[in-house]
């Protein structure tokens, strides 16, 4: 076995580490280069992730004062999902641009403003690793940063980093928390327990569901019987939430609990996911492995044995919660986030522990290896065959008169449809349908009964009805890139 201690060691662990650090910045810097967007489109219908466009939509309402908040049965049927501080912080970001730069710098800034808290995050991690792996290892110590960066830079968070949505922020802040309770508790544990519910707090009001590492650290504070720090934890967190609930209202509050009432579960979803994320975080993974066989120094740093603790303890329970909640449909691998952090510090406990090279460099070279296949595979870069079929759709709706109504709904977007009512049908739109949900007007339903639309850009699919209602009186017109433009034949329609 080599010792890393070994000049050789060190120069080949500082060489990977450095290697994967630039990798990971590089392919970091490439999806934010191609989510700035492409001129030949208008802003905000190359998404870079699942629905990204209501999330334009809710924080575009904000900019110019509507309500986020609304009740989809009323027109114009969307929906907000997530939590209050997401639209508060992204709006107060873009606005300045917007207000001089129109809705391009909405969907630009906004990415740009995740992909800063993804090196918050990274940053935070790094500080962590810093404290973890003594000053004795120093081409270690730049593979824990490397592992840090890989957290929240690498391959699962891939274009989560660059994509208006709230899961890195709400990762990230939830990170700051545990990290700042690993370095305080012991000799501050009043102060840990503050901070760290002021951060957890903060991530749950970007997405709600994020509670996972509230909950592993009040169970860590009641491992050791810090009693007071776990209730003054819990007093403030249910505080927040409560006050929370209470002063943004009904709509708020039914907004929340739309997503869950309306969503539907499958074993499979949960199974996919996780293989997806099992294989984006591999490098983690078999550093994190090599624990076992690892022993620790007699000398080793409390925050070390604390680290590995809160990882034991953390890892199972957020696997377990982050299983059940991707079998949602529509959940993704964004849902392993909090499982990976807590992987993360397992296998920076494992290289603060190494006594060779191999948990390290196994490490850094996986995740060069990733890296270089994401390079190589070209997935750096939005697809062309998607941003292909983008432009075609676009070809057939950009001149279509108004009011208009696109099934898919990037094209609903309030800046590509300045003249007219905008109708912006939310991901759970078609499930209330099914559940006979009331709607306004009967919904866009209704609406076509009406001949409300001069233009509906349908799935080629479609041949005589939509959302339940006959299409007499328009004509199916030219299709691509699987959708057809339907006109109305009758005079425009005057309610």
């Amino acid at each position: 076995m080599l010792s890393p201690t070994t000049a050789r060691d060190n120069r080949l662990l500082s060489v990977l580490a450095t290697a994967a650090l630039l990798f990971l910045l590089l392919t970091a810097g490439l999806r934010m280069q191609s989510a700035w967007g492409d001129a030949s489109l208008p802003p905000g219908v190359n998404v870079t992730s699942g629905c990204e466009e209501e999330s334009f939509f809710a924080i575009w309402r904000l900019v110019h004062k509507q309500p986020v908040y609304s009740d989809p049965a009323q027109p114009p049927y969307a929906a907000a999902y997530f939590n209050w501080l997401f639209y508060r912080s992204y709006g107060a970001v873009v606005t300045p641009a917007v207000e001089s730069r129109g809705a391009v710098a909405l969907v630009r800034y906004g990415r740009l403003f995740t992909l800063v808290g993804a090196l918050c995050g990274a940053s935070a991690l790094g500080v962590l690793a810093w404290r973890l792996i003594p000053s004795s290892k120093p081409a270690v110590r730049a593979g824990g940063l490397a592992v840090a960066a890989f957290t929240f830079l690498g391959p699962l968070a891939g274009w989560w980093i660059v994509t208006v949505r709230p899961d890195l922020w709400a990762t990230t802040l939830a990170s700051c928390g545990l990290v700042l309770l690993l370095v305080l508790w012991r000799h501050a544990p009043v102060k840990a327990a503050a901070v760290a519910a002021v951060c957890f707090y903060a991530a749950w009001s970007f997405k709600q569901n994020f509670v996972q590492s509230f909950g592993i650290s009040l169970i860590f504070l009641l491992f050791h019987r810090r009693w007071k720090s776990a209730a003054i934890l819990l007093a403030l967190s249910t505080l927040g939430w409560c006050a929370t609930m209470f002063a943004l209202g009904p709509d708020y509050r039914s907004a929340l609990l739309s997503t869950v009432a309306a969503s539907s579960y499958k074993l499979m979803f949960g199974w996919e996911n996780l293989g997806d994320a099992f294989v984006r975080i591999l490098p983690l993974i078999a550093a994190a492995g090599c624990l076992p066989f690892l022993r620790p120094p007699d000398n080793e740093p409390p925050i070390v044995r604390d680290t590995l603790r809160l990882g034991v303890i953390g890892l199972p329970l957020a696997l377990s919660l982050s299983f059940a909640a991707s079998c949602k449909f529509g959940a993704s691998i964004n849902y392993y986030f909090t499982p990976m952090f807590f992987v993360a510090l397992l296998a920076l406990v494992s290289l603060s522990r190494a006594t060779s090279l191999y948990p390290a460099g196994m490490a850094l070279i996986g995740m060069l290896a990733l890296c270089v296949y994401l390079l190589a595979a070209r997935s750096l870069h939005l697809r062309p065959d998607t941003v292909a079929i983008t432009r075609q759709r676009w070809a057939l709706w950009q001149n279509a008169p108004s009011p208009r109504y696109s099934d898919d709904q990037r094209f609903n977007l309030p800046w590509l449809n300045p003249s007219a009512p905008v109708y912006f049908t939310a991901f759970h739109y078609a499930n209330w349908r099914a559940q006979e949900k009331t709607f306004a007007h009967d919904g866009i339903g209704g609406l076509i009964r009406r001949h409300h639309f001069a233009a509906m850009l349908l799935p080629d699919f479609i041949r005589d009805t939509y959302d339940g209602s006959s299409l007499d009186g328009y004509e199916r017109g030219p299709s691509a890139a699987g959708v057809a433009l339907w006109l109305q034949r009758l005079p425009e329609f005057h309610p």
